[in-house]
């Protein structure tokens, strides 16, 4: 199993925080009245995203061009998307960047994933 990660072997959960990404093939043994079962799992990490708040964006001017580009420290493709709110009016969010020109004033509150 990944590192950082434990099975409890009375519950059968597996619990923790991964410690690499990868995909991982283990393989869990239950036994049961003298009878065992083997069963191979796969099991995909994917890295950690950074969580921006509000505070690590620019503020943005009516008529003024903006422009913010997400990264992420992964080696992996990040995809990005409206999860929740609404994006400033003027403003598109294309591929990782954030662009446009304010067209309202305001305070706008807007989840990406």
């Amino acid at each position: 199993m990944p590192l950082g990660l434990s099975l409890n072997t009375q519950t059968g959960n597996i619990s923790g925080t991964p410690s690499e990404a990868d995909t991982y093939t283990f393989t869990v043994q239950a036994t049961y009245d003298g009878y065992i079962s083997l069963r191979q799992f796969a099991m995909s990490v994917s890295p950690a995203l950074e969580i921006l708040n509000s505070s690590d964006l620019d503020s943005g001017k009516v008529g003024k061009a903006y422009s913010c580009t997400f990264t992420t420290d992964s080696t992996y493709p990040a995809f990005w998307s409206l999860t929740d709110g609404v994006l400033p009016d003027g403003l598109a969010l294309t591929g990782a960047t954030l662009s446009g020109t304010p067209t309202t004033d305001g305070t706008f509150t807007f989840t990406l994933s």
